[in-house]
């Protein structure tokens, strides 16, 4: 296993503990028009897909690091696609995306360090998604995570996803992100990042929460 898996063990297996609710209502502000192109106005589907990274890696073998600190294994990584049986390999043709994707997430990575003067461990719970696996978790068709553009994540050594979202607002543009979502701000919560923007600008930043979706960065 290699050095970055072997070190995040112990706070992954803590922070991929927490399931979100399947019962919560997916509200998102509105985009007018009702056309298929708004789906991709909307959040991913409301499921923790994470893994403890010593079910993620096979100790038999090496971990594939797309950039520093980030592999394959944790981007295609789904207890649901686990679970099911599904196949959720990144096609070659989203290899390019995905590099794209987890760039982003080393620039956030390199932030979020420099803000708290530590190393800030990025812990992904769900990244690519398959079209199969999407549907599995009741994802929107046209979510971000299908085109392995999106990822959503937590950084417990840095702070909340409340926390970690206002940290990001102010920079989206250095990081690159098309997209900030700030979901389940209750302390079960974690933060969303794609690299595509939204279709509307109100919806650029948003959180997600059990009673609905509001623009910018809220509490819940």
């Amino acid at each position: 296993m290699k050095k970055a898996a072997t070190g995040y063990l112990l706070a992954a297996l803590a922070a991929f503990l927490f399931l979100r609710p399947r019962t919560a209502q997916a509200a998102f502000m509105p985009t007018g028009s009702g056309t298929s192109d708004d789906q991709s106005e909307r959040a991913p589907a409301l499921v923790n897909e994470g893994l403890p990274l010593d079910v993620i890696f096979d100790p038999m073998m090496e971990a594939t690091f797309m950039t520093p600190h980030f592999t394959l294994e944790e981007f295609t990584a789904s207890r649901t696609a686990l679970s099911k049986g599904i196949d959720n390999s990144l096609p070659d043709n989203l290899q390019d995306a995905a590099q794209n994707t987890l760039a982003m997430m080393e620039r956030i990575r390199a932030f979020l360090s420099t803000q708290a003067g530590h190393d800030v461990p990025i812990f992904i719970s769900s990244g690519y998604r398959s079209p199969a696996l999407n549907a599995a978790v009741s994802g929107t068709v046209m979510s971000d995570h299908t085109s392995a553009s999106a990822v959503d994540w937590s950084a417990p050594s840095f702070g909340t996803p409340y926390k970690i979202a206002m940290a990001l607002a102010s920079d989206l543009d250095n990081l690159g992100i098309g997209q900030l979502i700030n979901e389940f701000p209750d302390g079960q919560g974690w933060v969303h990042t794609s690299t595509n923007s939204p279709l509307r600008a109100i919806n650029k930043i948003i959180t997600v929460a059990r009673s609905g979706t509001v623009p910018g960065i809220v509490k819940g």
